[in-house]
């Protein structure tokens, strides 16, 4: 005789949590959504399928979805929103079979802001290239007398010639939620800055990774946008390479509820360029160096003559209107954009110093002296600024 025990088995129970997607992202690109299924009695595995619905409508799936018995699997989907708002997203584990054991658990929800691309509010820059000697040369000399007799001699001539340029643009957004586009930084974001002048490509670079940083603060009970600062949380992104820096910083406030009060978001990026010649040469000679204690010969004297040539950066040609451009996309593929057009205007600027002295002595130890300097200075300087 044969005996046959049979274990009666509990059904499956499949729970579907870790929903996971962005906070956010923009209208017509592809957002990712990953849940993960996972079988919570242990008893028996189960089949199903994966549902995926937005705003309450299914739009795709996952069919024939095996879970072991204790065991767990990830449902992927992309998809694409088509409108900017709040939408719904949600995961389902629907027709399992054998059956299961509590239905409750089979669905996990959550809402993605999709956004339109955002352009920064406001926008302020500046613009300067300097163009010939600043100064051409400045040139001091000092001496001292002693006893009728010249005990401290010294030249030193210095001058500076070539170009530089330096540029600076922030665009930002900022105001009471609901009535700005200001979002959080999620950091790795990109950034593509470009500069042109009168209508022409003259500078473009991408930095396409900046990594960032949060902080936290307690807020100080203030007063913002009709309601109790009760928490600030700041974000902080930040590149210098090369001949240009990049720094990025988002801002929210939230009342003691959790409730987003404020928001403030801002790109600013720094260019400089520069070909310079620095010019250094002179001579000195100090009594308490010389076997005479005098300036009498060339023997008592040591010269210098250092000159210095620095380039860096790109330099660029100069126009009449400057424009510099920035784009960013970071994480969660929300874009930041900003322009803004600057008029220039080139003017010389001339100014000579001629050599002047002051003497005086003598004093104490019976010392007289004579101070000298002159100055000469011309470059074009082109600049400007604007803000909106």
């Amino acid at each position: 005789m044969v005996t046959v025990v049979e274990t009666v088995k509990m059904r499956p129970d499949l729970v579907v949590d870790k929903l996971t997607f962005p906070s956010s992202a923009i209208v017509s690109h592809s957002v990712n959504i990953s849940a993960t299924l996972w079988e919570g009695n242990g008893d028996a595995a189960a089949n199903t399928t994966c549902v995926l619905a937005i705003d309450g409508n299914n739009v795709d799936q996952m069919n024939n979805v095996w879970v072991d018995a204790g065991g767990s699997v990830s449902c992927v989907f992309a998809y694409t929103f088509n409108a900017p708002g709040n939408h719904t997203i949600q995961v389902t584990a629907a027709n399992v079979v054998p059956g299961d054991w509590d239905t409750s658990n089979n669905s996990s929800s959550g809402t993605i802001n999709i956004t339109n691309p955002t352009s920064a509010e406001t926008a302020s820059a500046s613009f300067e290239d300097d163009n010939g000697g600043f100064p051409l040369s400045r040139i001091t000399t000092s001496k001292q007398w002693l006893n009728g007799n010249l005990v401290v001699d010294v030249s030193d001539t210095e001058g500076k010639s070539g170009r530089t340029q330096l540029s600076n643009t922030k665009f930002s957004s900022s105001g009471c939620t609901g009535h700005t586009d200001a979002v959080q930084w999620q950091f790795p974001v990109g950034v593509m800055y470009s500069e042109t002048m009168d209508g022409l490509p003259v500078y473009s670079v991408t930095d396409a990774v900046i990594s960032g940083y949060s902080v936290t603060f307690a807020g100080n009970n203030s007063l913002l946008c009709h309601g109790i600062v009760a928490r600030e949380d700041r974000h902080y992104g930040s590149s210098n390479a090369g001949d240009h820096w990049s720094y990025l910083e988002s801002s929210q406030f939230y009342d003691s509820a959790g409730n987003l009060l404020s928001s403030a978001q801002s790109v600013q990026n720094q260019r400089f360029a520069g070909d310079v010649t620095y010019l250094s040469y002179g001579y000195q000679c100090y009594y308490w160096n010389n076997p005479t204690q005098t300036c009498t010969s060339p023997t008592d004297y040591y010269v210098w003559n250092s000159p210095f040539h620095d380039v860096y950066g790109t330099v660029v040609p100069v126009g009449s209107t400057w424009v510099p451009s920035v784009d960013t996309r970071d994480a969660e593929g929300a874009t930041f954009s900003g322009s803004i057009s600057v008029p220039l205007s080139s003017t010389l600027l001339t100014k000579n110093q001629p050599e002047r002295c002051f003497n005086f002595g003598p004093d104490s130890d019976g010392f007289y002296y004579q101070n000298c300097s002159s100055s000469s200075s011309e470059y074009t300087v082109t600049k400007g600024s604007g803000s909106n």
